[in-house]
């Protein structure tokens, strides 16, 4: 049996496990590490999209399509399109006082789509 089920408490005191996301230029620049490394799990959608985390990942986090893929688009992708730090410290941060489960890839879907929605929304209000 496969459950993505984690305990919200565990997951909140292992945040730090999760600074590696964000690449520290101290160690190895985020543009130098496999992409496989930066997210995972990575997903190819029945149109060729490689996106990060789930099937319904917002798109404008989309990395590329499989024919698209070079070195080129890859590194820019690596510099423009990975999980913002902003995503992964909202994520934990409602994790904080968590006593139950949470799956946390859908829970980073849904926040992928409520950045864009106020993203969105900023850009509209100019």
């Amino acid at each position: 049996m496969h459950c993505d089920l984690a305990p919200t408490a565990a997951l909140w005191n292992q945040r730090e496990d999760y600074a590696g996301l964000l690449g520290d230029c101290g160690t190895v620049c985020l543009e130098d590490r496999p992409l496989a490394d930066l997210i995972n799990p990575l997903v190819i959608t029945d149109t060729e999209t490689i996106k990060p985390v789930a099937y319904d990942f917002d798109p404008r986090f989309d990395i590329a399509t499989i024919h698209d893929l070079t070195s080129e688009v890859l590194y820019l992708a690596k510099r423009e399109r990975l999980l913002p730090q902003s995503l992964i410290g909202n994520a934990l941060a409602a994790l904080k006082n968590g006593r139950d489960f949470v799956d946390w890839f859908d829970h980073l879907t849904r926040l992928s789509e409520s950045e864009s929605e106020a993203a969105a929304g900023a850009i509209s209000s100019v």
